[in-house]
């Protein structure tokens, strides 16, 4: 037997193990993070090989959210029954792990984490509907006085009602965006096309491009309108006059398609001469019905002066793009905040024994180094729901896989700490780790089962099996 110097009478690998277990305290932690020095100083008074506590220094940076201690309890003999009952080691532990093989092999749970998720779809498993404090400060004025998002004035509403709020408010920045986006690329050739002569061409090709934004044109126009935004000249004489009263002299390019008599008064628009496509109004109110009438008729005389009254209300909107993708931004974020951490985890039993993993779980993010974070990990309480709403535990069993979704009960943005959370999850920098209970826990095994390390993130890097790759592999996935 070699024998360690420290420890005399004892192998080399028992030596180890007691010193590791001697190691418990947060000034010996310490010591490992300064480094060099601190490792060669913790060697010394331990008795383990400087190179040895490298090694497992540069593991424990890895894993660094798992606490110490525990992983010590995995890793460890406990050393008093190592010093006391060292004289019938050999005999008792031949014996011992026959028995703990013979009771292992039953039931090998085994975690592993599919993906990770933010959802709204399960907050109705944990409360009916409750009451939340509506979002204070900057955000909020912003998106009450957005010209294109519905305003909340309440300080308190139900969950169901900011999340309904939201999600409207987002779906329509995601579509003025894509609008801008499209005008931005024929501002600059329609604002060019007003300043040519007024030419049948010119007006055509004028069209082509406005048709093809009208959608957002004709929505910033007549919000303005309504909102007294500016004044339309002679407006009666476009409530009144037929066109060619206005434009006596003025060549018509486009046709005019007055509707009112057909679908409802006031419709009206403009197309070109044999064209397919056609750029219509409908009035939301009676007051509409000069500034739409006023737009067909600029456009079919392409009346320069007005066109150009009318392109201007549509430039502030184009310089402002980079505003609407912020708030879209700060819109999906305080979504995310009413929403839940949702883990969809594989549950395998690689023994032959059923085993029953309990329906609340822990998840551990490696939060080492990162500032406004404490501890070197941050933890979020998870649990397993069933349609009832019920905390459920999951039996599987002898060599079957169930995948389920493991919820967080509080929202996310219930953590104090949620923004810096999110900010984790979204540039997927980090590492976690899920922790599962499995019961009923024999004497000698751990209850809390480790999945694998895998990224914080919407979409894992780690290759973890399919529904479908576990089925063929053991004949019964569920």
């Amino acid at each position: 037997m070699i024998s360690h110097k420290k420890y005399p009478g004892m192998s080399r690998q028992h030596a180890k193990n007691l010193a590791m277990a001697n190691i418990k305290n947060d000034a010996d932690l310490a010591r490992i993070d300064e480094g060099e020095d601190g490792i060669r100083s913790l060697a010394e008074s331990t008795g383990i090989d400087p190179e040895e506590l490298q090694n497992w220094a540069d593991v424990s940076q890895r894993e660094a959210f798992v606490p110490f201690r525990q992983r010590v309890r995995q890793w460890v003999i406990p050393s008093s029954w190592i010093i006391t009952k060292w004289a019938t080691a050999t005999v008792a532990g031949v014996l011992l792990g026959a028995i703990a093989t013979s009771f292992y092999h039953r039931a090998v749970p085994e975690v592993q984490v599919k993906s990770v998720n933010i959802t709204t779809a399960y907050n109705n498993l944990f409360k009916s509907d409750e009451i939340v404090e509506v979002p204070r400060g900057e955000f909020i004025e912003r998106m009450n006085s957005h010209t294109w998002t519905t305003s909340v004035r309440k300080s308190a509403t139900r969950l169901s009602e900011i999340i309904e709020v939201l999600k409207s408010n987002k779906e329509s920045l995601d579509l003025i965006i894509e609008q801008i986006q499209g005008v931005r690329q024929d501002y600059g050739a329609m604002k060019l096309l007003l300043s040519n002569p007024p030419t049948k061409t010119v007006a055509e090709s004028f069209f082509d491009l406005w048709e093809k934004n009208d959608s957002l044109i004709h929505g910033i126009i007549r919000g303005n309108y309504q909102r007294s935004g500016f004044n339309l000249p002679n407006s009666s004489e476009f409530y009144l006059q037929e066109p060619d009263d206005i434009y006596p002299e003025q060549r018509r390019h486009l046709i005019i398609r007055d509707l009112s008599d057909d679908i409802a008064f006031g419709v009206v628009g403009t197309s070109k001469i044999g064209g397919f496509y056609n750029s219509f109004l409908s009035p939301d109110f009676t007051a509409d019905i000069p500034l739409n009438r006023a737009v067909a008729f600029s456009l079919a005389y392409f009346d320069q002066k007005f066109l150009q009254l009318f392109l201007s209300q549509v430039e502030p909107e184009v310089r402002n793009l980079q505003i609407n993708k912020v708030l879209r931004e700060d819109i999906q974020l305080h979504l995310n905040g009413f929403s839940r951490w949702t883990l969809a985890v594989v549950l395998v039993n690689n023994g032959s024994s059923p085993v029953s993993f309990s329906g609340k779980a822990r998840l551990y993010i490696n939060t080492k180094g990162v500032s406004g974070f404490g501890e070197r990990y941050a933890d979020i309480e998870l649990e397993h729901r069933n349609a009832q709403g019920d905390l459920a535990p999951i039996t599987v069993n002898g060599s079957e896989a169930i995948v389920a979704n493991f919820i967080s009960p509080a929202l996310i943005s219930e953590d104090a700490r949620w923004k810096d959370i999110l900010k984790l999850y979204t540039t997927g920098s980090r590492e976690a780790m899920l922790m599962v209970t499995a019961e009923p826990a024999t004497w000698f095994r751990q209850s809390q089962i480790e999945s694998s390390v895998f990224d914080f993130a919407r979409s894992s890097q780690t290759p973890y099996p399919s529904v479908e790759m576990l089925d063929a592999f053991f004949g019964s996935a569920k």
